[in-house]
Protein backbone atom coordinates (compact mmCIF):
# COMPACT_ATOMS: atom_id res chain seq x y z
CA UNK A 1 0.00 0.00 0.00
CA UNK A 2 2.93 2.44 0.48
CA UNK A 3 4.32 2.29 -2.81
CA UNK A 4 0.84 2.20 -4.07
CA UNK A 5 0.56 -1.15 -5.58
CA UNK A 6 3.46 -0.18 -8.30
CA UNK A 7 4.80 -4.26 -8.88
CA UNK A 8 7.38 -3.50 -10.40
CA UNK A 9 8.60 -1.22 -7.46
CA UNK A 10 7.71 -3.62 -4.69
CA UNK A 11 9.88 -6.20 -6.90
CA UNK A 12 13.06 -4.27 -6.78
CA UNK A 13 12.50 -3.68 -2.93
CA UNK A 14 11.99 -7.61 -2.39
CA UNK A 15 14.98 -7.98 -4.37
CA UNK A 16 17.46 -5.89 -2.87
CA UNK A 17 16.42 -6.75 0.81
CA UNK A 18 16.69 -10.55 0.07
CA UNK A 19 20.11 -9.87 -1.48
CA UNK A 20 20.97 -7.92 1.93
CA UNK A 21 19.45 -10.81 3.90
CA UNK A 22 21.52 -13.38 2.12
CA UNK A 23 25.20 -11.77 2.36
CA UNK A 24 24.49 -10.10 5.98
CA UNK A 25 23.68 -13.44 7.28
CA UNK A 26 25.41 -15.79 5.48
CA UNK A 27 21.89 -17.83 4.18
CA UNK A 28 22.74 -21.17 2.82
CA UNK A 29 21.80 -22.22 -0.65
CA UNK A 30 19.19 -24.76 0.41
CA UNK A 31 17.36 -22.01 2.29
CA UNK A 32 17.78 -19.49 -0.75
CA UNK A 33 16.35 -22.48 -2.74
CA UNK A 34 13.17 -23.87 -0.04
CA UNK A 35 12.46 -19.91 -0.41
CA UNK A 36 11.83 -19.79 -3.86
CA UNK A 37 9.64 -22.76 -3.99
CA UNK A 38 7.64 -21.32 -1.32
CA UNK A 39 7.37 -17.44 -3.07
CA UNK A 40 6.30 -19.27 -6.11
CA UNK A 41 3.91 -21.72 -4.35
CA UNK A 42 2.36 -18.89 -3.22
CA UNK A 43 2.01 -17.54 -6.62
CA UNK A 44 0.61 -20.06 -7.60
CA UNK A 45 -2.22 -20.67 -4.85
CA UNK A 46 -3.24 -16.83 -6.03
CA UNK A 47 -3.13 -17.41 -9.35
CA UNK A 48 -5.19 -20.79 -8.88
CA UNK A 49 -7.51 -18.83 -6.26
CA UNK A 50 -8.30 -15.17 -8.26
CA UNK A 51 -8.78 -17.48 -11.55
CA UNK A 52 -11.25 -19.46 -9.94
CA UNK A 53 -13.29 -16.86 -8.40
CA UNK A 54 -13.47 -14.86 -11.58
CA UNK A 55 -14.57 -17.70 -13.27
CA UNK A 56 -17.46 -18.40 -10.83
CA UNK A 57 -18.37 -14.81 -10.79
CA UNK A 58 -18.65 -14.66 -14.68
CA UNK A 59 -21.09 -17.89 -14.29
CA UNK A 60 -23.14 -16.05 -12.14
CA UNK A 61 -21.94 -17.55 -9.14
CA UNK A 62 -22.32 -15.84 -5.26
CA UNK A 63 -19.02 -16.09 -3.25
CA UNK A 64 -18.75 -14.93 0.13
CA UNK A 65 -15.30 -14.18 0.35
CA UNK A 66 -13.01 -15.06 3.33
CA UNK A 67 -9.51 -13.36 4.09
CA UNK A 68 -8.12 -16.45 2.30
CA UNK A 69 -10.03 -15.61 -0.91
CA UNK A 70 -9.83 -11.74 -1.05
CA UNK A 71 -7.36 -10.56 -3.18
CA UNK A 72 -6.50 -6.79 -4.14
CA UNK A 73 -8.43 -6.60 -7.26
CA UNK A 74 -11.22 -7.52 -5.13
CA UNK A 75 -10.61 -4.79 -2.68
CA UNK A 76 -10.14 -2.26 -5.56
CA UNK A 77 -13.59 -3.28 -6.72
CA UNK A 78 -15.32 -3.11 -3.43
CA UNK A 79 -14.05 0.39 -2.44
CA UNK A 80 -15.48 1.85 -5.68
CA UNK A 81 -18.48 1.23 -4.61
CA UNK A 82 -17.91 4.13 -1.84
CA UNK A 83 -19.66 7.95 -2.50
CA UNK A 84 -17.61 10.54 -2.36
CA UNK A 85 -19.02 11.50 1.31
CA UNK A 86 -18.38 8.11 3.05
CA UNK A 87 -21.30 5.88 2.38
CA UNK A 88 -22.00 2.75 0.98
CA UNK A 89 -24.73 2.17 -1.61
CA UNK A 90 -26.33 -0.74 -1.46
CA UNK A 91 -27.12 -2.07 -5.07
CA UNK A 92 -27.35 -5.24 -6.97
CA UNK A 93 -23.71 -5.34 -7.44
CA UNK A 94 -22.51 -4.74 -4.48
CA UNK A 95 -24.70 -7.43 -2.46
CA UNK A 96 -23.76 -9.77 -4.56
CA UNK A 97 -19.87 -8.84 -4.00
CA UNK A 98 -20.75 -9.11 -0.27
CA UNK A 99 -21.84 -12.52 -0.91
CA UNK A 100 -25.41 -12.27 -1.12
CA UNK A 101 -27.83 -12.90 -3.68
CA UNK A 102 -30.03 -10.00 -3.28
CA UNK A 103 -30.77 -6.91 -1.08
CA UNK A 104 -33.12 -8.71 0.89
CA UNK A 105 -30.61 -11.51 1.71
CA UNK A 106 -28.30 -9.24 2.93
CA UNK A 107 -31.23 -7.19 5.02
CA UNK A 108 -32.15 -10.66 6.35
CA UNK A 109 -28.82 -11.66 7.28
CA UNK A 110 -27.69 -8.50 9.00
CA UNK A 111 -30.93 -7.90 11.19
CA UNK A 112 -30.55 -11.70 12.32
CA UNK A 113 -27.44 -11.17 13.14
CA UNK A 114 -27.66 -7.65 15.45
CA UNK A 115 -31.54 -8.41 16.91
CA UNK A 116 -30.69 -5.86 19.59
CA UNK A 117 -30.30 -3.11 16.99
CA UNK A 118 -33.05 -2.02 14.41
CA UNK A 119 -31.31 -1.77 10.95
CA UNK A 120 -32.44 -0.01 8.06
CA UNK A 121 -31.13 -0.74 4.65
CA UNK A 122 -31.65 2.11 1.62
CA UNK A 123 -31.49 0.37 -2.25
CA UNK A 124 -30.31 2.80 -4.15
CA UNK A 125 -32.35 4.48 -7.17
CA UNK A 126 -31.19 5.02 -10.26
CA UNK A 127 -31.63 8.53 -11.47
CA UNK A 128 -29.95 10.33 -14.64
CA UNK A 129 -28.17 13.58 -12.86
CA UNK A 130 -25.55 13.23 -10.45
CA UNK A 131 -25.59 15.57 -7.37
CA UNK A 132 -23.15 16.15 -4.81
CA UNK A 133 -24.01 15.81 -1.01
CA UNK A 134 -21.53 19.24 -0.66
CA UNK A 135 -23.98 22.12 -0.79
CA UNK A 136 -23.23 25.44 0.75
CA UNK A 137 -24.92 24.18 4.19
CA UNK A 138 -22.51 21.29 4.23
CA UNK A 139 -19.38 22.80 3.20
CA UNK A 140 -16.64 23.25 6.00
CA UNK A 141 -13.43 25.22 5.90
CA UNK A 142 -11.76 21.90 5.83
CA UNK A 143 -13.32 21.50 2.33
CA UNK A 144 -11.64 24.27 0.92
CA UNK A 145 -8.73 24.08 2.22
CA UNK A 146 -7.56 20.78 1.15
CA UNK A 147 -7.96 22.16 -2.70
CA UNK A 148 -4.98 24.36 -1.94
CA UNK A 149 -2.64 22.18 -2.24
CA UNK A 150 -3.85 21.13 -5.86
CA UNK A 151 -2.97 25.06 -6.94
CA UNK A 152 0.09 24.78 -9.20
CA UNK A 153 2.48 27.99 -8.47
CA UNK A 154 1.00 29.63 -11.91
CA UNK A 155 -2.40 29.23 -10.30
CA UNK A 156 -4.10 26.70 -12.39
CA UNK A 157 -5.18 23.51 -10.34
CA UNK A 158 -3.91 20.16 -11.30
CA UNK A 159 -6.64 17.46 -11.45
CA UNK A 160 -7.02 14.14 -9.56
CA UNK A 161 -8.32 12.28 -8.16
CA UNK A 162 -8.10 13.59 -4.28
CA UNK A 163 -9.01 17.04 -5.81
CA UNK A 164 -12.15 15.60 -7.23
CA UNK A 165 -13.01 14.24 -4.45
CA UNK A 166 -12.57 17.22 -2.18
CA UNK A 167 -14.91 19.07 -4.32
CA UNK A 168 -17.72 16.12 -4.70
CA UNK A 169 -16.95 14.14 -7.37
CA UNK A 170 -16.36 10.36 -7.31
CA UNK A 171 -13.02 10.54 -9.02
CA UNK A 172 -11.11 12.35 -11.42
CA UNK A 173 -13.14 10.31 -14.09
CA UNK A 174 -16.19 11.54 -13.22
CA UNK A 175 -15.15 15.02 -13.01
CA UNK A 176 -13.69 14.59 -16.20
CA UNK A 177 -16.57 12.86 -17.98
CA UNK A 178 -19.42 15.28 -16.52
CA UNK A 179 -17.36 18.38 -17.20
CA UNK A 180 -16.38 17.78 -20.65
CA UNK A 181 -19.95 16.69 -21.55
CA UNK A 182 -21.26 19.48 -20.11
CA UNK A 183 -19.24 21.79 -22.07
CA UNK A 184 -19.59 19.61 -25.94
CA UNK A 185 -23.20 19.79 -25.49
CA UNK A 186 -23.24 23.86 -24.23
CA UNK A 187 -19.83 25.20 -25.25
CA UNK A 188 -19.56 27.45 -28.11
CA UNK A 189 -16.19 28.32 -30.36
CA UNK A 190 -14.51 30.74 -28.44
CA UNK A 191 -14.01 28.17 -25.82
CA UNK A 192 -13.06 25.26 -27.92
CA UNK A 193 -9.29 25.40 -27.11
CA UNK A 194 -9.52 25.20 -23.66
CA UNK A 195 -8.27 22.59 -22.48
CA UNK A 196 -9.32 20.58 -19.10
CA UNK A 197 -6.78 22.49 -16.67
CA UNK A 198 -7.94 25.59 -17.67
CA UNK A 199 -11.77 24.65 -17.24
CA UNK A 200 -11.24 22.90 -13.84
CA UNK A 201 -9.33 26.15 -12.45
CA UNK A 202 -12.26 27.85 -13.78
CA UNK A 203 -14.59 25.50 -12.05
CA UNK A 204 -12.47 25.74 -8.75
CA UNK A 205 -12.91 29.65 -8.81
CA UNK A 206 -17.11 29.31 -9.18
CA UNK A 207 -16.62 26.41 -6.49
CA UNK A 208 -15.55 29.07 -4.21
CA UNK A 209 -17.71 31.88 -5.26
CA UNK A 210 -21.02 29.75 -5.52
CA UNK A 211 -20.55 26.93 -2.62
CA UNK A 212 -17.92 28.23 -0.26
CA UNK A 213 -19.23 31.50 -0.27
CA UNK A 214 -18.69 31.91 3.21
CA UNK A 215 -15.90 31.11 3.80
CA UNK A 216 -14.29 33.66 1.37
CA UNK A 217 -11.14 34.48 3.68
CA UNK A 218 -10.07 31.28 3.06
CA UNK A 219 -9.53 30.97 -0.99
CA UNK A 220 -9.43 35.03 -1.94
CA UNK A 221 -5.50 34.66 -2.24
CA UNK A 222 -6.02 31.43 -4.28
CA UNK A 223 -8.75 33.13 -6.37
CA UNK A 224 -6.51 35.86 -7.15
CA UNK A 225 -4.21 33.93 -8.47
CA UNK A 226 -6.09 31.74 -10.25
CA UNK A 227 -7.28 34.20 -11.96
CA UNK A 228 -3.92 35.55 -13.35
CA UNK A 229 -3.57 32.69 -14.83
CA UNK A 230 -6.64 32.18 -16.36
CA UNK A 231 -6.97 35.82 -18.10
CA UNK A 232 -3.34 34.96 -19.84
CA UNK A 233 -5.37 31.81 -21.07
CA UNK A 234 -8.08 33.76 -22.49
CA UNK A 235 -5.31 35.65 -24.62
CA UNK A 236 -6.80 39.21 -22.71
CA UNK A 237 -9.62 38.38 -24.32
CA UNK A 238 -13.27 39.40 -22.98
CA UNK A 239 -15.67 37.60 -24.76
CA UNK A 240 -13.95 33.98 -24.08
CA UNK A 241 -13.89 35.00 -19.81
CA UNK A 242 -17.63 35.71 -20.07
CA UNK A 243 -18.28 32.60 -22.48
CA UNK A 244 -15.92 30.41 -19.96
CA UNK A 245 -17.28 31.68 -16.78
CA UNK A 246 -21.15 31.74 -17.99
CA UNK A 247 -21.10 27.75 -18.86
CA UNK A 248 -19.25 26.83 -15.42
CA UNK A 249 -21.07 29.00 -13.57
CA UNK A 250 -24.61 26.76 -15.38
CA UNK A 251 -23.01 23.61 -14.56
CA UNK A 252 -21.81 24.10 -10.72
CA UNK A 253 -25.31 25.80 -10.05
CA UNK A 254 -26.70 22.37 -11.31
CA UNK A 255 -24.39 20.28 -9.73
CA UNK A 256 -24.12 21.98 -6.61
CA UNK A 257 -27.68 23.26 -6.32
CA UNK A 258 -26.90 27.03 -5.72
CA UNK A 259 -29.50 28.66 -4.99
CA UNK A 260 -30.91 32.13 -5.96
CA UNK A 261 -29.84 34.24 -2.97
CA UNK A 262 -26.37 32.49 -3.59
CA UNK A 263 -26.10 34.50 -7.12
CA UNK A 264 -27.48 37.24 -5.15
CA UNK A 265 -24.52 37.61 -3.25
CA UNK A 266 -22.05 36.61 -6.02
CA UNK A 267 -23.39 39.46 -7.68
CA UNK A 268 -21.81 41.37 -4.52
CA UNK A 269 -18.25 39.39 -4.55
CA UNK A 270 -17.94 40.45 -9.12
CA UNK A 271 -18.51 44.40 -7.65
CA UNK A 272 -16.16 44.13 -4.80
CA UNK A 273 -13.53 41.92 -6.92
CA UNK A 274 -13.83 44.10 -10.43
CA UNK A 275 -10.67 46.84 -8.90
CA UNK A 276 -8.67 43.91 -8.00
CA UNK A 277 -9.66 41.95 -11.58
CA UNK A 278 -8.65 45.42 -13.58
CA UNK A 279 -5.40 45.99 -11.77
CA UNK A 280 -4.56 41.91 -12.63
CA UNK A 281 -5.35 42.86 -16.31
CA UNK A 282 -3.15 45.86 -16.51
CA UNK A 283 -0.05 44.06 -14.98
CA UNK A 284 -0.41 41.10 -17.00
CA UNK A 285 0.49 42.09 -20.71
CA UNK A 286 0.69 39.05 -23.29
CA UNK A 287 3.48 39.71 -25.51
CA UNK A 288 2.90 38.79 -29.16
CA UNK A 289 6.25 39.30 -30.37
CA UNK A 290 4.57 41.05 -33.49
CA UNK A 291 4.70 44.67 -32.85
CA UNK A 292 7.73 46.75 -33.19
CA UNK A 293 6.17 50.27 -32.83
CA UNK A 294 5.54 49.87 -28.81
CA UNK A 295 6.93 52.57 -27.29
CA UNK A 296 7.63 52.86 -23.58
CA UNK A 297 8.73 56.20 -21.66
CA UNK A 298 12.44 57.62 -20.51
CA UNK A 299 11.03 57.49 -17.07
CA UNK A 300 9.83 54.14 -17.01
CA UNK A 301 12.97 52.87 -18.96
CA UNK A 302 15.24 54.58 -16.62
CA UNK A 303 13.47 52.89 -13.55
CA UNK A 304 13.31 49.59 -15.25
CA UNK A 305 17.26 49.63 -16.05
CA UNK A 306 17.90 49.61 -12.49
CA UNK A 307 16.32 46.20 -11.80
CA UNK A 308 18.35 43.50 -11.81
CA UNK A 309 17.85 39.92 -12.68
CA UNK A 310 17.79 38.94 -9.17
CA UNK A 311 15.41 41.76 -7.72
CA UNK A 312 12.78 41.02 -10.65
CA UNK A 313 12.99 36.97 -9.53
CA UNK A 314 11.46 37.63 -6.40
CA UNK A 315 8.22 39.54 -7.49
CA UNK A 316 5.58 37.68 -9.21
CA UNK A 317 5.38 35.57 -11.87
CA UNK A 318 2.76 38.03 -13.49
CA UNK A 319 4.31 40.68 -12.71
CA UNK A 320 7.82 39.56 -13.83
CA UNK A 321 6.18 39.08 -17.23
CA UNK A 322 5.16 42.47 -17.66
CA UNK A 323 8.24 44.09 -16.26
CA UNK A 324 9.96 41.65 -19.00
CA UNK A 325 7.79 42.75 -22.01
CA UNK A 326 8.66 46.42 -21.09
CA UNK A 327 12.37 45.66 -20.85
CA UNK A 328 12.10 43.67 -24.16
CA UNK A 329 10.27 47.19 -25.60
CA UNK A 330 13.22 48.94 -24.31
CA UNK A 331 16.05 46.36 -26.06
CA UNK A 332 14.04 46.98 -29.35
CA UNK A 333 14.02 50.37 -29.09
CA UNK A 334 17.81 50.50 -28.62
CA UNK A 335 18.15 48.54 -31.82
CA UNK A 336 19.28 45.52 -29.43
CA UNK A 337 18.33 41.70 -29.73
CA UNK A 338 17.16 40.82 -26.59
CA UNK A 339 18.18 38.27 -24.74
CA UNK A 340 15.17 36.47 -22.99
CA UNK A 341 16.18 35.67 -19.65
CA UNK A 342 13.94 34.43 -16.71
CA UNK A 343 13.12 37.75 -15.59
CA UNK A 344 11.35 38.50 -19.32
CA UNK A 345 10.32 35.29 -20.54
CA UNK A 346 6.43 34.38 -20.81
CA UNK A 347 4.26 31.79 -20.92
CA UNK A 348 3.38 32.91 -24.84
CA UNK A 349 7.18 32.87 -25.25
CA UNK A 350 7.77 29.63 -24.10
CA UNK A 351 4.86 27.96 -26.01
CA UNK A 352 6.52 30.27 -29.31
CA UNK A 353 9.67 28.05 -28.28
CA UNK A 354 8.17 24.68 -28.00
CA UNK A 355 6.07 24.86 -31.04
CA UNK A 356 9.50 24.54 -32.86
CA UNK A 357 10.45 21.12 -31.84
CA UNK A 358 10.39 19.06 -34.74
CA UNK A 359 8.23 15.93 -35.40
CA UNK A 360 11.07 13.59 -34.81
CA UNK A 361 11.39 15.14 -31.40
CA UNK A 362 14.48 17.26 -31.78
CA UNK A 363 15.40 20.86 -32.42
CA UNK A 364 17.52 22.27 -34.74
CA UNK A 365 19.97 25.51 -35.30
CA UNK A 366 17.68 27.19 -37.90
CA UNK A 367 16.43 31.48 -37.78
CA UNK A 368 13.05 30.59 -35.55
CA UNK A 369 16.13 28.80 -32.73
CA UNK A 370 18.85 31.31 -33.31
CA UNK A 371 15.82 34.52 -33.10
CA UNK A 372 14.55 32.84 -29.69
CA UNK A 373 17.70 32.68 -28.53
CA UNK A 374 18.87 36.74 -29.26
CA UNK A 375 21.08 35.93 -32.05
CA UNK A 376 21.02 38.17 -35.53
CA UNK A 377 22.33 34.92 -37.64
CA UNK A 378 23.03 30.96 -37.13
CA UNK A 379 26.19 31.64 -38.01
CA UNK A 380 26.83 33.74 -34.70
CA UNK A 381 25.32 31.39 -32.91
CA UNK A 382 26.97 28.60 -34.57
CA UNK A 383 30.45 30.70 -33.28
CA UNK A 384 28.94 31.04 -29.75
CA UNK A 385 27.95 27.48 -29.07
CA UNK A 386 31.13 26.29 -29.88
CA UNK A 387 33.32 27.73 -27.37
CA UNK A 388 31.06 25.57 -25.05
CA UNK A 389 30.75 22.43 -26.77
CA UNK A 390 34.84 21.60 -27.13
CA UNK A 391 35.48 18.34 -25.76
CA UNK A 392 36.48 15.69 -28.20
CA UNK A 393 33.59 13.46 -28.80
CA UNK A 394 30.60 16.36 -28.35
CA UNK A 395 32.23 18.99 -30.79
CA UNK A 396 31.51 16.28 -33.41
CA UNK A 397 28.02 15.88 -32.60
CA UNK A 398 25.95 17.80 -35.39
CA UNK A 399 24.57 21.19 -34.51
CA UNK A 400 20.98 19.30 -33.62
CA UNK A 401 22.36 17.85 -30.43
CA UNK A 402 23.65 21.14 -29.40
CA UNK A 403 19.96 22.73 -30.26
CA UNK A 404 18.16 20.06 -28.23
CA UNK A 405 20.43 20.09 -25.24
CA UNK A 406 20.53 24.14 -25.24
CA UNK A 407 17.04 23.68 -25.12
CA UNK A 408 16.25 21.23 -22.29
CA UNK A 409 17.99 23.40 -20.08
CA UNK A 410 16.73 26.57 -21.25
CA UNK A 411 13.25 25.48 -20.69
CA UNK A 412 14.94 24.10 -16.51
CA UNK A 413 16.56 27.25 -16.22
CA UNK A 414 15.23 29.83 -17.49
CA UNK A 415 11.44 28.88 -18.32
CA UNK A 416 11.42 27.05 -14.93
CA UNK A 417 8.41 28.92 -14.03
CA UNK A 418 6.48 27.09 -16.68
CA UNK A 419 6.95 23.87 -16.52
CA UNK A 420 3.75 22.57 -16.87
CA UNK A 421 3.59 23.95 -19.96
CA UNK A 422 6.58 22.53 -21.26
CA UNK A 423 7.28 19.19 -19.77
CA UNK A 424 5.97 16.86 -22.35
CA UNK A 425 8.12 18.61 -24.67
CA UNK A 426 10.95 18.61 -22.28
CA UNK A 427 10.25 14.37 -21.93
CA UNK A 428 9.72 13.78 -25.89
CA UNK A 429 12.99 15.45 -26.59
CA UNK A 430 15.44 13.52 -23.73
CA UNK A 431 14.35 10.88 -25.07
CA UNK A 432 15.08 10.94 -28.76
CA UNK A 433 18.36 12.53 -27.16
CA UNK A 434 19.19 9.46 -25.39
CA UNK A 435 18.25 7.37 -27.67
CA UNK A 436 20.17 8.86 -30.45
CA UNK A 437 23.98 9.32 -28.21
CA UNK A 438 23.38 5.89 -27.07
CA UNK A 439 26.39 6.49 -24.93
CA UNK A 440 25.95 7.89 -21.65
CA UNK A 441 29.04 9.11 -20.96
CA UNK A 442 28.81 11.29 -23.86
CA UNK A 443 25.69 12.36 -23.02
CA UNK A 444 26.53 13.50 -19.94
CA UNK A 445 29.31 15.33 -21.48
CA UNK A 446 26.80 16.91 -24.22
CA UNK A 447 24.45 17.76 -20.77
CA UNK A 448 27.46 19.49 -18.77
CA UNK A 449 28.45 21.82 -21.82
CA UNK A 450 24.84 22.54 -22.55
CA UNK A 451 23.79 23.46 -18.68
CA UNK A 452 26.90 25.45 -18.55
CA UNK A 453 26.33 27.55 -21.78
CA UNK A 454 22.38 28.34 -20.64
CA UNK A 455 23.66 29.64 -16.90
CA UNK A 456 26.22 31.88 -18.35
CA UNK A 457 23.98 33.34 -21.31
CA UNK A 458 21.31 33.66 -19.55
CA UNK A 459 22.30 34.70 -16.32
CA UNK A 460 20.22 31.92 -14.42
CA UNK A 461 20.51 32.81 -10.63
CA UNK A 462 21.01 30.48 -7.54
CA UNK A 463 17.60 29.60 -6.66
CA UNK A 464 16.75 28.44 -10.74
CA UNK A 465 19.40 26.14 -9.85
CA UNK A 466 18.36 25.14 -6.48
CA UNK A 467 15.07 24.49 -7.93
CA UNK A 468 16.85 22.60 -10.97
CA UNK A 469 18.36 20.16 -8.34
CA UNK A 470 14.91 19.09 -7.36
CA UNK A 471 13.85 18.99 -10.97
CA UNK A 472 16.68 16.21 -11.36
Amino acid sequence: TQINQDAQVEKEIFESAKKWVIERYQVDKEVIVADDSFVKEQENKTKIIEAENEKKIKEGAVITMTRRLITLSYVKKYISFQKHDGKFILDAEFVRLLGFESSKDFEQGVTSSTASTKVSVTEAKTTKKTITTITRKTITKNYVVRTFKHQLKTGAFQINDELAVSIGFSSEKQLRTELTAYIKKHGKSDTSRLDTTTWVTILLLHYYRLVAIDHQTEWQAQYEISYRWLWSQFKCKESVEKEAFALIRSFVTEYYEVDEQTHKEDVQFVGKFEEKRKAIRETLVIYSGKSTADTVSEEVKKELEKVTEEEAITVEVSERQAIGILKIKIDRAKGLQSVITRTKVTRVIVHKYISHIKKEDHFVLDNDFVGLHGYESISAAESNLKVYFTSEHVSKLDTKFFATAVSLYYLRLVAVDYQEDWISVYHRAHKWLSAQINDAKIEAELHACAKKYVIERYKVAKNALDIDILFE
